[in-house]
């Protein structure tokens, strides 16, 4: 088991590229966290339009997106981080023609050595991980399905910033309109009493990867199923108390915790192990250079 190569992505985007105009500046304090695309490695929407512009992000938020991190690589970056990079950046990049998500990941990538002077290189490195796996060989949970195209994807990106567009809806079955990206909902709306995590047209390698950060994990997370394909996905559980999201949430109690709930609604287990991770490593970072 491992990382995805990150070759394979770079060259199919085209190699090096930058933004026509960049603009990097701190945040203002006050200002709400904001941004024209998700910054997420797995998000695979088509940008709106040439311009990428993000509010009040953290630097290791701005290297994940350029460097496609996994949520654990973005983990073991943040431990190298100076202080002063840990504060938020408004930064926003002006790109030529109609880039695809990838180009602008190379873009970030030509930004940050140009504005931060950031240089990085990635090696393996032995490290405990969980295994994902299948409870039963070959069989999937009821709420884990082959990925399904009715109603069609809807590659539109979701909007981060707070109040601009509602939620996209979920289809009849429990799987979202959406696809490619992880949306969470705390239902019902009006008394919360539980999570609803869902995705679509998701590999079992990406799907992993949300389990980590849905189950708030110490430890990357690597598909070991052997499932080939798309699939689709939706969970519904009772988060820990220290992971409620507003403050009139009143758990259901009978309904399962995460773990519980992998297992009952999705048919997988986690099994801790060891293997080998492609971690990124700074080699060297400043602050940043005025517009």
């Amino acid at each position: 088991m491992g990382s995805s190569p990150r070759v394979t992505w770079e060259a199919v985007a085209g190699g090096q590229r930058k933004f026509e105009f960049v603009s990097v500046k701190p945040s203002v304090k006050g200002s709400r966290t904001q941004t024209s695309i998700n910054l997420s490695d797995l998000d695979e929407s088509t940008p709106n339009g040439n311009l990428l512009s993000a509010v009040k992000f953290p630097l290791s938020a701005y290297i994940e997106f350029a460097y496609k991190l996994t949520p654990y690589q973005t983990h073991f970056l943040e431990s190298q981080l100076p202080t002063w990079a840990k504060t938020p950046f408004d930064i926003e990049g002006q790109a030529q023609g109609s880039p695809t998500t990838d180009q602008m990941r190379l873009m970030m990538q030509s930004l940050l050595v140009d504005r931060f002077r950031l240089a990085v290189h990635f090696e393996m490195r032995e490290l405990p991980i969980f295994a994902l796996n299948l409870i039963e060989p070959g069989k999937t949970g009821s709420r884990l399905q082959p990925h399904s195209d009715d109603p069609p994807c809807s590659n539109t990106p979701i909007p981060l910033a707070p109040g601009s567009e509602p939620m996209p809806r979920t289809k009849v079955g429990g799987f979202a309109t959406t696809c490619g990206a992880l949306l969470g909902f705390d239902l019902p709306h009006n008394a919360p009493t539980h999570f609803q995590i869902e995705a679509r047209n998701l590999t079992m390698p990406q799907i992993a990867s949300h389990v980590a950060v849905v189950g708030h994990l110490d430890r990357e997370v690597l598909d070991n199923t052997g499932l080939n394909g798309s699939f689709d996905f939706s969970i519904v559980f009772v988060p820990e108390p220290n992971l409620y999201r507003v403050r009139n949430f009143q758990p259901d109690p009978s309904l399962p915790k995460f773990p519980e709930a992998l297992h009952q609604q999705l048919g997988l287990r986690l099994d801790a192990e060891t293997g080998l991770m492609n971690v990124l490593v700074i080699d060297h970072i400043e602050e940043p250079s005025t517009n």
